[in-house]
Order: structure tokens, then sequence, then C-alpha cells
């Protein structure tokens, strides 16, 4: 049910009783002498700065205040505005289905007003979500319609922030090569538009893959050099969000004590700007420098802090996150009956939300724990859900391996079909110029011309080909040929019920002794023979692994 007109005006009376511009704002929406677009414009900026990243619910509420007004005047850039809202809070609580339901709504009323720059950043949100919910294909198609259109409208803003996006998609597949070659796209097109606010976001993206690939020199030169823009700037929210970077990096690196000073930092500051949010994530990550230094007591008051504010704004994912942690803090401690409480309670919400990481850290802090008090049936319950997890993330990295393949696959297709293109017009124009100073030596020019031309496209289909067969191979190691046919037919596959399995659990008896005495390359050859024999009896008896 939306929150009446008389309950948003008291709600945002306490909110902005000490925020004059909010003020400014929240009075300019409320004027009603005001146009429609300087009110809709107004409430907008509001949302975005003063609740969005605070307090999420409101801003679902103000979104939807935004839509009746809009709905009211019949005002398209209202339902685009109030639309896009109201998806990006979803997205920012983790409500990834209803964030590209209003995402939709959006793009629909700017194609409906001719408007492509609301059409262009909605889709580059819309792309973030399917992102999130690991559909890589689809994001990249939304991304790629985005940049289609940012690129039509002359938006150079959304064309690097696109760019910047599509590098964290390859950054997700695991293909940091062509994710660092967006992202400093991206940053140099900024510079060059003088987009400062903008650029700290790639600077991020830059630093997030050096800090990935655990390079922490380049990774620090180009936090310090996002830090240096946003203090320019005096933006104390990319200020704060730097400092907590640098913070977990620090951390990764073991030095905690520039760890904890740089997280207490972000948290200030943060507070002060009330990201709420980003104050949370910063206090548990200071609860992991103090668990990190043996300070339990002052980490679980720092995860408590954490889930208070986790809770009080309603972000699922960070709550799972936290809970868990606690509960693996006080099954270190042998504390079994808090860890099993905090454990259930962070296994369930896991679950709910679909969070597999979380889940298989659950069920490890919850066999853990029953392997303490001995209840061996418990711990054994707990250790094959932990698996199932396990193997369910495994998975999933294959699925984006795939994926990953696939996208490759078609970059490259695409680049030869241009390449081969850009050759054929070149080996025209040559064999013009020389049919025209000479008949003869210009048919035999172009004649070899084309002779090459053809061996480069030949070549180009073949290594495509062996590529598109790399990806099938591995889909089909992975997958039952009947689900991988569907896959590459429709891109999903149904569920189906299979009245039959069998699970089998086995251990390699001395497997740790032997693997001390042998070398890497000669346990894996073992290890290789007994699997292999495991797949030999698997097909002699017609079973599907």
């Amino acid at each position: 049910m939306r929150t009446s007109t008389l309950l948003l005006s008291a709600l945002l009376s306490i909110m902005l009783s000490a925020q004059t511009s909010q003020d400014s704002l929240w009075n300019i929406w409320q004027d009603g002498s005001q146009s429609d677009s300087s009110r809709v414009k107004a409430l907008s900026i509001f949302i975005w700065e003063g609740v969005m990243f605070s307090d999420a619910d409101s801003a679902v509420q103000l979104s939807d205040a935004m839509i009746d007004f809009a709905e009211q005047q019949n005002y398209l850039e209202g339902l685009i505005q109030g639309h896009h809202c109201k998806g990006s809070a979803y997205d920012i609580q983790g409500n990834y289905i209803k964030a590209a339901e209003h995402y939709e709504k959006s793009i629909a009323f700017a194609e409906k007003a001719g408007d492509l720059q609301g059409s262009a950043t909605t889709f580059n949100g819309w792309a973030g979500v399917m992102d999130n919910l690991g559909q890589n294909e689809k994001a990249m198609e939304l991304y790629e319609r985005s940049l289609a259109i940012s690129t039509e409208a002359g938006d150079t803003s959304c064309i690097a922030a696109v760019l910047q996006n599509i590098g964290g998609l390859y950054k997700d597949q695991g293909n940091l090569v062509l994710a660092m070659d967006m992202m400093k796209k991206s940053a140099a097109m900024k510079e060059a538009a003088g987009l400062d606010r903008s650029l700290v976001y790639s600077l991020f993206g830059i630093a997030g893959i050096y800090h990935n690939q655990q390079d922490f020199d380049p990774a620090l030169e180009y936090y310090q050099r996002a830090l240096k823009i946003s203090k320019e700037l005096d933006d104390r929210a990319k200020v704060a969000f730097c400092l907590g970077n640098m913070g977990v990096m620090f951390f990764d690196q073991g030095k905690l004590t520039e760890a904890l000073d740089y997280l207490e930092q972000a948290k200030a500051m943060n507070t002060e700007v009330g990201r709420r949010k980003y104050v949370a994530d910063n206090l548990f990550n200071m609860g992991r420098v103090s668990e990190a230094q043996g300070n339990f007591t002052e980490a679980l008051d720092l995860y408590q802090q954490a889930l208070d504010i986790q809770q009080e704004i309603d972000q699922k994912r960070g709550i799972a996150g936290t809970v868990i942690t606690m509960g693996g803090l006080f099954q270190k401690q042998e504390n079994t009956v808090s860890a099993l409480k905090y454990c259930h309670q962070g296994l369930q919400l896991a679950v709910e939300i679909d969070a597999v990481f979380w889940e298989q850290m659950a069920c490890e802090c919850l066999y853990q724990t029953y392997k303490i008090e001995g209840k061996d049936n418990k711990a054994l319950e707990y250790h094959e859900r932990m698996i199932v997890a396990r193997d369910s993330l495994y998975n999933e990295k294959n699925t984006k391996e795939i994926t990953q393949l696939e996208m490759r696959y078609d970059f490259e297709k695409k680049e030869a079909a241009i390449k081969a293109d850009q050759e054929k017009k070149d080996a025209v124009a040559a064999q013009e110029l020389r049919r025209q100073k000479l008949v003869r030596n210009g048919f035999m020019g172009g004649f070899a011309l084309v002779a090459v031309f053809a061996g480069i496209f030949f070549t180009q289909r073949n290594r495509i080909g062996k590529e598109k067969a790399r990806s099938e191979e591995l889909l089909l190691n992975i997958l039952p040929e009947e689900v991988a046919d569907e896959l590459k037919a429709k891109g999903e596959a149904e569920a189906k019920l299979i009245d039959q399995v069998t699970v089998l659990f086995t251990d390699f008896k001395g497997f740790t002794a032997m693997s001390e005495t042998l070398s890497p390359k000669e346990l894996v050859r073992d290890l290789h023979e007994c699997f292999s024999a495991f797949d030999h009896i698997c097909q002699e008896h017609g079973l599907e692994k």
C-alpha cells in the first residue's frame, strides 16, 4: 500500500530538519505553481541525493508519489523518472525482479516520449540487474542496446558509463584483459569530456581489477587518483567509498592497522553524508579486521552494529552475510548455542534470497559446530548440504566460463567480419587503382589480393570454429546433451523431475599421507586415473553423470 501524502510530509519533515538544500528541493516539489518538469526534477534529485542510499524504502515511497503525480498530470517525463527511481531503489535493496519490472516500465514510457537519453540510461540500469541475476548474455544484450541509443543521442556520459559496466561484466566473467580495456576506454572518454565526477567510478573499476589480481601497487595508484579527484570536487560520498575500498585492499594485504584506519575514516564520512548501507559495509569490514587481530569481543560488537543498520534498511544479502559471519566467530569460540542460532538464521535467509555462497558458508559453520557437539548425524546432514552448495557454485562458475567462451566467440566473429569487410574494400580499391595503370598487372594484383583475403577469411573462420567447438565441448562435459541442446536453442533449460538418482560420496584412504610423498604431477596423474575409472564405469552401465 502506498504511503499517504500526509504521512510522506510528516516523514520528510523529520528527514529534512537539518538539510537546507533538501528543504529547498522539497519545497519546489510541493509548490503547485512550479512547472511539472521543475517539480519532478526536484523530487528526483531529492530521492537520489537524500534517501536512495540511506533509506531505500523511503526512496520507493517517494517514487510512488512521483508516479501518482505524473499519472494525474499525464506527464510522461515524471513516469520515466518515477519508475527509474523505483527500479533503482529495488536494485539497491537486492530485489532484482521488482527492479527489472520498473526499469522496463521506465523504458516503455521513454520510448513513447522519444526520450533517447532516458531509454539509454534505464537500459544501462536494467542490464546491471540482469548481471546481478547471473543472466550475462541478457545483460550484454541490454548494454549493447544502451550503447547504441546513447551513441545515437550523442550522450558521452552514458556511453562511458555503459563501457565501464561492460568492463564490469567481463570482470565477473574472469576476462580481465577485456575488462581492463573497457574500463580504460571509459576513463579516457570521461577525462576527455571533463566528466570528473563520473571519471572517479572508472578509476575505481580499474583499481578493483588490479586489486582482484592482487597487483596492489597499481591498484593503490588508481585508488589514490580517484581519491584526489573526489577531494577536489568535495564529493564526500565518493571520498568515503574510495577510503572504504582502500581499507579492504590493505586488509587483503594483511596490513591490519592501515586497513582499520581507512575503514574508520570511511565510516565517519559515510555517517556524515547519510549513506547507511555503506556505513554497515564499513562496520562489517572493521569487524573482519578485529577478528583477524584476535579481538573477538570488539569484532562481535562491530558485526552487531552493521547488522542493526542492515535490518533497519532491509538489506537482506548483507544481513545473511553478517549473521553467518557472527555464527562462524561464535563457532571459533566454541559457543555452540550462539553459533547454531546465528548460522541457522543466516542459512534460512540465504536460501530465501538464493545467496548460494552464504548458504555454503552457513552449512560449513553448522557442520563444524555439530561436530564440536558430537552430533554426528546433524554434522553429516549439513556437510552434505555444504557439498551441494559448493557444487552449485562450481557449476555456476563453469556456466560463466561457457558464457565467456560464447561471448568471446561472438566478439571475435564480429571483429572478423569487420576486418574482412575492410580488407575486401581495400582489395577492391587497390585493384581498381592498378587497373587504371595497367590492366594486366592490375588483374594479377587483384587476384593475389583476393587470394590473400580468402586465406585470411578462412583462417578466421577456422579459428572461430575451433573456439565454438571448445565452447560446445565444455558445455557437453558439464551438462547432459539434452539439456545442452535446450540451452543452445532457447538460452535456458526447463526444470525436470527425475524420479531416481544416486548420490555417491567417496574418499581416498590415506590421501593426505600419499600426497605428501608424491610430486604434484604424480598426484594429478593418480587422481586422473581414478576419475577416469569412475567415468568408464558410468559409461559401461549407461549412467548419466
